[in-house]
């Protein structure tokens, strides 16, 4: 029995779709989470100990960022037969 490993390209976008999950469920939790049910349904933002919008929306701008750096176009995401 030979073992057959995935080509590079069947890695990398099992890779892209797996950190797209991971950061779309990080934007869920800490805006829907956090931001909206924490800040305004449990009005987080009128405390001052117990204050995590700001660090929340940090957490969010970079799951953002990250999201728009991976599916950003490039040569390296095209298939092997599509490449110029």
């Amino acid at each position: 029995m030979r073992l057959s490993l995935p080509s590079s390209f069947k890695v990398s976008a099992v890779a892209r779709a797996l950190s797209t999950i991971g950061l779309c469920l990080l934007l869920v939790l800490f805006m829907g989470g956090f931001v909206t049910v924490g800040g305004e349904w449990f009005q987080m933002w009128k405390s001052t100990a117990w204050n995590g919008l700001d660090p929340a929306f940090r957490n969010s701008v970079l799951a953002l960022a990250g999201l728009i750096l991976i599916h950003m176009p490039s040569d390296y995401w095209q298939r092997p037969d599509r490449r110029s």
